[in-house]
């Protein structure tokens, strides 16, 4: 039974003599897996970036960033309590004739300002939790698809180990540091 390469390279390991007896499966020879080492290599680097950009939304520096936006949430609506209260009291004078329409405006205005100002506070705080969890999910299917992409490359280099399919005498075709190409004779076991 003839055993072919399963790809263009180089043979870099002959673990069967001529002639020597194999069983079926038993490792027979390798073929160069650069381009899967290569492959692993780049995968490897993508998936560290990953880990990296992920460590921001994490940790303290998460948890830090979560309160200033709480926080910022918090002084917004004590300025609006202070505004509306502050408000309400110009109002008191306007209806005792102390203040004018116009007198008022000015504190309704800041009133709404802080209203304005507590609102983008709380949207910032879910703009920043949104982010979050998008990052989260985003980043657990990046590493799940990593995941996929070097179990991929793994098997791709385990199918350069080539086994024999039978047991038999080996009667080689190639030596060590030989090219084979894509389908060309490895082998064969009689």
């Amino acid at each position: 039974m003839e055993v072919c390469s399963p790809k263009d390279g180089f043979v870099i390991e002959v673990l069967a003599t001529e002639g020597q007896q194999v069983k079926a499966r038993d490792h027979v020879l390798t073929i160069d897996s650069d381009d899967e080492l290569r492959d692993k290599a780049r995968l490897e680097k993508i998936d560290s970036v990953r880990a990296l950009m992920s460590a921001q939304y994490q940790g303290q520096e998460l948890d830090v960033n979560q309160r200033v936006a709480n926080v910022a949430v918090e002084i917004a609506k004590e300025i609006v309590r202070t505004k509306e209260a502050l408000l309400a009291e110009k109002q008191m004078q306007k209806r005792l004739g102390v203040l004018t329409d116009i007198e008022l405006t000015p504190f309704e205005t800041g009133y709404k300002q802080a209203l304005l100002e507590q609102e983008k506070a709380e949207l910032d705080a879910k703009k920043f939790s949104f982010a979050v969890e998008r990052h989260v999910k985003i980043n657990d299917l990046v590493k799940t698809y990593m995941q996929t992409e070097m179990k991929l490359v793994e098997t791709k280099r385990e199918r350069l180990k080539i086994l024999a399919p039978i047991n038999g005498a080996v009667r080689l075709r190639v030596a060590v540091d030989s090219f084979a190409e894509l389908g060309s004779v490895l082998l064969e076991i009689i």
